[in-house]
Formats: C-alpha cells, sequence, structure tokens
C-alpha cells in the first residue's frame, strides 16, 4: 500500500469532509484556470481547428455540385442540398446537454460522435450512388454538430468568463466563420481537375486531423474533474465519505437516468422558456441562414451576372475571410479598450452591456445585404456587391460574438445546452432557408428581389437587437435558469466557505 494511502488509513473516517471541493480553489493546479497561458492557447487551437474542419464542410461540397449533379443525372439542385447538410444540430441537442453530467465531462461527446463521423464521410466519399452520399452526409453533420456547441462551452472552462470574449473571438468565432468561406478556394482546382469526390476528401482528412487531436484533449469540466479526485481519494482511503460537490447534490441524488433525461430537456427548456433566449437565438439563425445563402447567391452573382470562372468563383468566397479578419481585431479591441477597464473599474455590468456591439453590427447587417442587392449588375463593378457580403459578413461575425457570450453569462450553469439549442435553431433556420433561396433568385422576383426580401427582414430584426438590449434583464428576471456572473461568484464563495468550515471543523 503506499505511503499516501496508509496515512489517510489510519485517519479517523468520521474526521473525514463529506464534500471533497477543493478543486475550486483558485490555486488548484488541476483547475483549468490555472494552467499555462501556452497550455491554454493549445487546448483552444484544437477546439478551434476542430470548429473548423466541420464548418468547412459545407463550403467545399458546394463547389462539387455540378460533378456530382453529372455523374448521378440528378436536374434539381435543391436534391443536392441534402448533401450539404453539416450544420444540422439535431445532434447537439442529443450529445451536447451530456457534457454538463459529472460522469460524463467534455470529451466523450467530442470524442464518440466525431469517430462515428469519419466512418460516414469514407462512406459518403465512396458511396456509388446519390442517395448514399446524402444519407452519409447527413449523418455526418448529425454527429460533428455536438462540436460546434460544446467547444463554446470548454472555451469558458479554460479562459474563465472575464476572458472568454478574446478566446470566443480567436478561437471560436474567426474559424467558425472563415471556414465555409476559405473552403471553396481550397478545392476549387481539385475540383476542376478531378471530380467531386475530392471535396468529401478534403474534409475528412480535416476531420481526422481534428479527431486525433482532441485525443490530446484533456478535460476541462470542473465537476468531471473534482469527481475522478474524489474516486481516487475513495479508492485511496476505502472511504465512501469523500463525495465531490455534484454529487452530493439534490439532482444528483435522483440518480443517473434522472440526470440523463433532464440533460436532453434542458436545452428545450432553457430556450422556450426564456424570451430573450428565444429572440437571440432565432436572430443568430435568420443571420446565420443567409450567411449560407450567399453558397446560393455568389455562382448566381459571380457566375452568370458576372462572368467568373469558377476559380475566380472560388477566389470571390475570399471576402468571407477578410470580414471576419476585420472583425475579430474590432471586437478585441472594444474588449481591451472599454470593457475590460469598465469591468476593473466597476466589476461585471449588467450581461445586456456586452450586447452594445450589436446595436451597430445589426444596422451594418442589413445594409449590406441592400448594398448586395442592388449593385449586382453587370453594368456596375463587380466590387459592389462584394463589399455588400464583406460587410454582411462582417457584422454578423460582431453580432455572433456578442451574442454568444450574452447567452454565456446569462446562463453560466447551462453553457452547453443553451449553446446545443442555440446551434440546432441556427441549424434548422439555415437548412430551410437555403433549401428555399435557390428557387427565390431564379424566380420572376429574380436575386435582387430575393435579397431584397432577406435585407427587409434583417432590418426589421434591429428593432428585435435594441428590444433586447434595453429589456433584455426584466425578461430574464422572469426566468427560472438566468444567472447573473455577482450570483455565480456569490454561490462559489459561499460554496467554499461551507466547505472550508467543514474541514476546519473536522
Amino acid at each position: 500500500m503506499p505511503v499516501q494511502a496508509r496515512r489517510l488509513s489510519v485517519m479517523n473516517r468520521s474526521c473525514l469532509p463529506t464534500v471533497f471541493n477543493a478543486g475550486l480553489g483558485p490555486d488548484d493546479p488541476e483547475n483549468p484556470e490555472n494552467w499555462s497561458f501556452g497550455k491554454r492557447v493549445w487546448l483552444s487551437f484544437i477546439i478551434g481547428f476542430s470548429t473548423w474542419a466541420v464548418y468547412q464542410g459545407g463550403g467545399t461540397v458546394s463547389m462539387g455540385y455540378r460533378s456530382l449533379m453529372g455523374e448521378f443525372n440528378i436536374v434539381e439542385q435543391e436534391a443536392f442540398l441534402l448533401t450539404t447538410s453539416v450544420t444540422d444540430g439535431a445532434g447537439a441537442l442529443l450529445f451536447s446537454p451530456l457534457s454538463e453530467m459529472y460522469q460524463l465531462g467534455r470529451n466523450p461527446p467530442y470524442y464518440i460522435p466525431m469517430l462515428a463521423a469519419l466512418g460516414l464521410q469514407i462512406g459518403a466519399a465512396l458511396s456509388p450512388s446519390f442517395a448514399g452520399v446524402a444519407i452519409c452526409r447527413l449523418l455526418v453533420g448529425f454527429f460533428i454538430s455536438p462540436l460546434l456547441a460544446t467547444g463554446g462551452a470548454s472555451l469558458a472552462d479554460i479562459w474563465g468568463l472575464e476572458r472568454l470574449p478574446l478566446a470566443l473571438s480567436a478561437f471560436w468565432v474567426f474559424p467558425a466563420f472563415c471556414a465555409p468561406t476559405l473552403a471553396p478556394t481550397m478545392v476549387v482546382c481539385a475540383v476542376e481537375r478531378y471530380d467531386w469526390r475530392w471535396t468529401m476528401l478534403v474534409q475528412l482528412f480535416a476531420l481526422a486531423i481534428s479527431a486525433v487531436l482532441l485525443l490530446l484533449l484533456p478535460e476541462t469540466f470542473i465537476d468531471k474533474i473534482l469527481y475522478r479526485r474524489a474516486c481516487r481519494l475513495r479508492r485511496l482511503t476505502g472511504s465512501p465519505l469523500f463525495k465531490s460537490p455534484a454529487e452530493v447534490s439534490e439532482h444528483a441524488a435522483k440518480g443517473f437516468g434522472t440526470i440523463m433525461k433532464k440533460a436532453l430537456v434542458m436545452p428545450f427548456k432553457v430556450t422556450f422558456l426564456d424570451p430573450s433566449i428565444l429572440f437571440a437565438a432565432c436572430y443568430m439563425g435568420f443571420c446565420y441562414a443567409i450567411f449560407f445563402c450567399f453558397f446560393d447567391a455568389f455562382p448566381v452573382v459571380f457566375g452568370e451576372i458576372y462572368p467568373f470562372s469558377l476559380e475566380q468563383q472560388g477566389l470571390a468566397f475570399l471576402c468571407g475571410v477578410v470580414a471576419p479578419a476585420l472583425a475579430v481585431p474590432c471586437y478585441v479591441v472594444y474588449q481591451l479598450t472599454y470593457m475590460y477597464p469598465l469591468v476593473k473599474k466597476h466589476g461585471m455590468p449588467i450581461v445586456e452591456r456586452r450586447l452594445e456591439p450589436a446595436l451597430l453590427s445589426s444596422v451594418t447587417a442589413a445594409l449590406g445585404l441592400w448594398i448586395f442587392a442592388w449593385t449586382s449588375f453587370v453594368r456596375l463593378h463587380w466590387i459592389g456587391p462584394m463589399i455588400g457580403a464583406g460587410l454582411f459578413i462582417w457584422s454578423n461575425c460582431i453580432t455572433f460574438q456578442c451574442i454568444f457570450y450574452y447567452v454565456i453569462l446569462a446562463y453560466p450553469k447551462y453553457v452547453a445546452s443553451a449553446l446545443a439549442a442555440n446551434d440546432f435553431i441556427r441549424s434548422a433556420a439555415a437548412a430551410g432557408l437555403v433549401h428555399g433561396a435557390t428557387p427565390l433568385f431564379h424566380s420572376r422576383v429574380g436575386l435582387h428581389g430575393g435579397v431584397s426580401l432577406l435585407a427587409g427582414l434583417a432590418t426589421c430584426g434591429i428593432a428585435g437587437v435594441f428590444i433586447l438590449y434595453l429589456k433584455g434583464a426584466s425578461l430574464r428576471a422572469r426566468s427560472r435558469f438566468a444567472e447573473s456572473p455577482a450570483q455565480v461568484e456569490k454561490a462559489e464563495l459561499e460554496k467554499a466557505g461551507e466547505s472550508g468550515g467543514a474541514v476546519e471543523q473536522a
């Protein structure tokens, strides 16, 4: 028996504390926020690369649609859109809330679905029929979508609420926006020379690298870390008195089945019982859907209105890389020069203050769509619609960062669930609007009328963002799930004080 075990075994077990929560301390080496800066950057890069690997699938596949439709004699382009549904968020509703269970933690909802997605992506690349390609791609979207929701929760574990905006901006939002627009440029030459299967292989390689990197990701969920520590102490001492805070909570006492059921229901409850979070999810879903509509609009604008070659069309998508590259520094400067000094001087402000940049970006998003719609004429220079698209994507990037952080601050206990529901609504909106965008752009209203319709809806959404900013606090006050950072900090201090008193008494 190890020396430490012998020492613990001779202790009076009646004096041992019932709850073991030393990991909540600010100096604990197993606390992810105390890991070295280099380690946290490396782990954040893994999450960011995995996010990029997921999101680039829709962009790569879209460049091979003519080759795929020609091989399988597909006439309707809407049928092809089934193969681009890698953004399906249904899987996030199943797997991401499970990452909030202390028995599982963050990592299993990463590993297991990713392995299933790899096998299905191989099937999509080698399938001899269009039905096989469509089914495999739909299932790939189901299994890789949890990464899009749980990634934000992992970054919150690693960096903490105060430094989270910068981490979200650099390692999550930026790759999520760059991936779909950079992907066409990456595969356009391969598709031109070979066929559509190269688009599947490119994402397969990206997902395979991501799967290997995710195996290097340590557990970051504090409840799981403390649960492991309590299990180690129980094995060392033979005493059942060592328990983590999650194990002795009222929720845990109801059993594993009840916990899982509640985890699966939580995304719906958090979203649909809170008007503020429901509007945030719907508005993001609308903007996200328009973002993916550009994959239908760009071939019309830069292939039919302006006679660009396939390679030039791929280069046109680079405006979607430049826009996030400009948006991220703008948001970082705002955080460093305005919000951080404000927090340092006055403490955490109300959550709605984090939406201030979105008041501007909601206006510029609608403006970008109007510019894109009414500069797409052959008699005008092609730079006009590209500026409009870039302005809209820049605005979306700013808005998404504000709302992501708003959701995380309002629901610190249910981050993965809230983001999973947000991801599902975004994906459902994107899937629905994308399937309707191509017929709309080729109908009697044409591209100009179709994009104008979207621009009008975005203009109406401006009022919703302002209402959320002005009335969000009163709406959250009626919620059973929302919680301010000050309440979280107070609860943690009280819990630490109770634990310290118990240990001192023992």
